[in-house]
Order: C-alpha cells, then sequence, then structure tokens
C-alpha cells in the first residue's frame, strides 16, 4: 500500500452535512456550517482514529453521491 488509509467522516458530522445537503444548503455554506459544528462539538480538534472533523473534497463528493441515490438520481 502506498499511502495510509483514509479515516473516515466523524459519523456526527456526517449526519449533520446530510442533513444540510437534504436542505439544499448551497456548498460554501455548508462548509462553513460544519466547520462551526465541529468546532462547538470539539473545540481545537481535527479528528481521531475513529473519524475526521474537517471536511476534504472526497468526503463532499462522497456524500453528493449518498444524496444523489437517495433522490434515486442516476450516477
Amino acid at each position: 500500500m502506498e499511502q495510509n488509509p483514509r479515516v473516515q467522516l466523524n459519523p456526527d458530522l456526517q449526519e449533520y452535512m446530510l442533513s444540510l445537503l437534504q436542505k439544499n444548503v448551497p456548498l460554501t455554506l455548508l462548509c462553513l456550517e460544519c466547520s462551526v459544528y465541529a468546532e462547538k462539538k470539539w473545540p481545537g480538534q481535527t479528528g481521531n482514529k475513529h473519524g475526521h472533523y474537517k471536511l476534504t473534497t472526497h468526503d463532499m463528493s462522497s456524500l453528493y453521491c449518498t444524496i444523489s441515490a437517495e433522490r434515486g438520481e442516476p450516477r
């Protein structure tokens, strides 16, 4: 393996982000809201061995795919 395995987004933050996506919150506002949520819940931390608290590009595309699948939209 050439790189370390990816640590997944924290499940609490993922649920919060999905709820915002379901409400069609614009991407810039979504990122801001998730950052505020994470800082309030886990001040000064970026994550632990079970999940990270800062959104990555991979997280965004993965969660958009989840929302699309829930809506029955083609990939």
